[in-house]
């Protein structure tokens, strides 16, 4: 039942429905405590530590993250791990934590490099692209470099959700750019593969874009 709710609360989480992914984390942590499910436990705090950041509470929630990372650690776990860590450089990223999400995104290639756990590599190509950018905002070759590989990762594995994050990632660049119709295409194409899903926060910011660069 834990593991169902953890996994529940990861697709809750890669839609970024903030309230499903407290609610849940809470209710597999109560039963990662009462069962001593010391290898679930932590993921009730990373998730958890990551919807606290989302509602507002970004010290509570960074540090119930750490917690969970370094708890899960000590199990001599790695399965998901790379998630984990791009979920705490994303809310650094948020935060203008640049260099501390330098250094979580060095950690995670480091863990998918030794175990092969490449399901989110789009993603942290991605955020190296965004941590890229808000270092050197004024030098963007290197952070279009990076969406541009999460893109083609993203659709090499089939991975549409994913390829949209990228395609949004990069056309706003192009946008700042002058590259307007480059940016409506490319993120347009992406957007026009979807028959649903249309209230979650990725398709949302994609319509929202569309809307902006008419």
């Amino acid at each position: 039942m834990a593991y169902a709710l953890y996994i529940a609360c990861v697709v809750s989480q890669l839609s970024y429905r903030v309230d499903e992914v407290r609610a849940r984390a809470e209710a597999a942590l109560a039963l990662s405590i009462e069962h001593g499910l010391a290898y679930f436990l932590p993921w009730g705090r990373i998730l958890g530590g990551w919807a606290l950041v989302a509602q507002g509470r970004d010290e509570q929630g960074v540090e119930e993250q750490r917690r969970g990372l370094d708890a899960y650690a000590a199990t001599g776990a790695a399965l998901a791990r790379p998630y984990f860590l791009a979920l705490l450089a994303e809310v650094h990223q948020s935060r203008g934590r640049v260099t501390e999400a330098g250094a979580v995104l060095r950690e995670a290639f480091a863990l998918v490099g030794l175990t092969g756990e490449r399901w989110l590599e789009a993603e942290l190509h991605r955020l190296q692209g965004e941590q890229a950018l808000a270092a050197s905002p004024l030098e963007p070759a290197l952070a279009e470099r990076h969406f541009r590989h999460a893109l083609q990762l993203a659709e090499k594995n089939e991975q549409t959700s994913l390829a949209l994050r990228a395609a949004l990632s990069l056309g706003r660049l192009q946008r700042a750019d002058g590259r307007m119709d480059e940016a409506r295409r490319l993120v347009g194409g992406l957007y026009g593969r979807f028959t649903e899903g249309f209230d979650t926060r990725d398709l949302q910011e994609a319509a929202a874009f569309l809307e902006l660069s008419r």
